[in-house]
């Protein structure tokens, strides 16, 4: 039995990737604080955050589990850590936390967002 290329590659391109409510309004937030410290800088987070979910999107298991089954990867230039969970074919993006919160407020809201 080899290694199909193929076949991992149209798995990896059938991930739809959805955002809990409470990952959207973390979203919002942190778009919001950038937009008020310089004109643009919100659509730079914008950008980081949409790079890191298509590579999400196609390899949904490169980043390892981080609190139970959620996974974690970091923002580059912006200083957040986005938190998702693999489901069949869906990726839920269920927290966009700053980097500085505690594991007891990540696990918290990883919690209440399940």
């Amino acid at each position: 039995m080899g290694f199909n290329k193929e076949k991992l590659f149209k798995e990896a391109m059938s991930f739809e990737i959805v955002f809990s409510s409470g990952a959207e309004k973390d979203f919002e937030e942190a778009a919001d604080y950038y937009k008020q410290i310089r004109q643009g800088l919100n659509d730079d987070f914008v950008l980081c955050l949409e790079t890191e979910l298509e590579i999400i999107k196609r390899l949904p298991q490169i980043y390892g589990k981080a609190i139970g089954e959620a996974r974690k990867t970091v923002l580059h230039r912006f200083p957040y850590k986005v938190y998702y969970i693999v489901r069949e074919n869906v990726i839920i993006v269920v927290a966009i936390i700053h980097h500085k919160r505690s594991n007891r407020i990540i696990k918290q809201k990883l919690k209440e967002r399940k």
